[in-house]
This record gives structure tokens, C-alpha cells and sequence, in this order.
């Protein structure tokens, strides 16, 4: 690996070539070699972020079981809102997880290809699993794309400054944010236009059982 790397006549290419192989490095640490792993991976699931998700799924849970079950909710629909804000908790946890907390050093893009896949994902959990009414669900893209474009565009930003010859890692991050940006935009607004079109099928289900019980007294 190392005369591979030193093979490069670029000091930019030798960095990024030990950067990639660092895990079969016989000098790097098990430090080194977790941080290489981690950061090719989609989503930096550090302790903290990984119990703060668990919380919100406990307390998820507990509220949905706690409001049927109470008598003091007399409108089950306080269910769906208690839903609407436990994925808005996930998406601000997971967001500022990978644009704060675990964002690595200028040299690394691992940001720009993790936030957008993570929130499609969030998208695709809401829509199929949440079991929110299209309002509900609207707003959710709303608050999560505004979120999205809060913590992005100032790093994006930022980061252009710092392009240079030896460090244009910025410059790619940039050409996979805007991509992702796009396909994110796309696909929220299918999630949105599904979620409407699932809420009049429902709708219609409804009126159907309602004539066929009057039908039947």
C-alpha cells in the first residue's frame, strides 16, 4: 500500500490514496482504521446520536400506546401529532449529527452523500410507516427541507474559499451536494403528491363503508 500511495507525483493524490487505504496500513491505529471505516459509511452513528434515537423511539411508542389508552384525549388524532414531532426530533438528530457533530475535516466529503440519502430514507419511513395525514406529512417535508437547506448552504458556502490545489475536496462535495439536492427535492415531492393521493383513496374507502352500513340498517 505505502509504494502504491508514493507512487503519486501529486501530494494531493498520495494523501487521498492513504486516506482510502489506511485500513490495510500496518502503521494505523484501530483509531485510524474505525475513522476510515466510519467515514465511507452513509450515516456516523456515534453513542450519543445512537441513544438519543433510541430515546425518541421509546418515547414515540409510549405516547402513541398513552394517548388510546387515556380518557383525558378525547381526539385520537393528538396521536398523529405526537407521531408528526417524534420524526421531526429524528430528522433534526440525524441532520445536525451529520452536518455538526460528526462532520470530519475539510478533506472529507462524507456530508454531502450522507444527509441527502438519510433524509429520503426519513422520507420513505413517513410516508409508508408513520401513518400521517397529508398535512401532517406536508409539513413535515416543509420543516425537513427547510432543516436541509439551513445547515447545508452555509457549509457550502464556506467551504469555497478553502478550494485550492491541494485541497479540492470542496469542489466535489459540491458537484455531489447539488445532485443530491435535486434528487432530494424530486423525491420529496413525490412522497408529498403520494401521501395525497393515498389520503383521497382513504377518504373514499371511508364513504364506501359508511353507505354500505347504511345500506345494511
Amino acid at each position: 500500500m505505502n509504494n502504491t500511495c508514493e507512487s503519486f507525483d501529486s501530494i494531493v493524490y498520495t494523501f487521498y490514496c492513504e486516506l482510502a487505504f489506511v485500513v490495510y496500513s500496518p502503521n494505523a491505529t484501530s483509531r485510524d482504521k474505525y475513522d476510515a471505516m466510519i467515514s465511507n459509511s452513509l450515516f456516523r452513528m456515534i453513542p450519543g446520536v445512537g441513544y438519543i434515537m433510541l430515546g425518541l423511539l421509546v418515547i414515540g411508542c409510549f405516547l402513541n400506546w398513552f394517548i388510546h389508552r387515556s380518557k383525558h384525549f378525547k381526539h385520537k388524532s393528538w396521536a398523529s401529532l405526537a407521531v408528526f414531532m417524534i420524526y421531526i426530533c429524528f430528522a433534526v438528530a440525524i441532520s445536525t449529527s451529520i452536518m455538526i457533530f460528526t462532520k470530519l475535516d475539510d478533506m472529507r466529503i462524507q456530508w454531502a452523500y450522507s444527509i441527502g440519502p438519510m433524509t429520503m430514507l426519513q422520507g420513505t419511513l413517513v410516508l409508508y410507516f408513520s401513518g400521517l395525514p397529508f398535512l401532517l406529512s406536508l409539513l413535515w417535508w416543509i420543516a425537513v427541507m427547510g432543516l436541509y437547506y439551513g445547515l447545508t448552504l452555509p457549509v457550502l458556502i464556506s467551504s469555497q474559499s478553502i478550494i485550492s490545489v491541494s485541497n479540492f475536496a470542496p469542489l466535489i462535495a459540491t458537484q455531489i451536494y447539488i445532485g443530491l439536492t435535486v434528487l432530494v427535492t424530486w423525491y420529496g415531492g413525490l412522497c408529498v403528491t403520494a401521501s395525497y393521493f393515498n389520503a383521497i383513496t382513504n377518504r373514499k374507502r371511508f364513504l364506501q363503508r359508511i353507505l354500505m352500513l347504511q345500506q345494511q340498517n
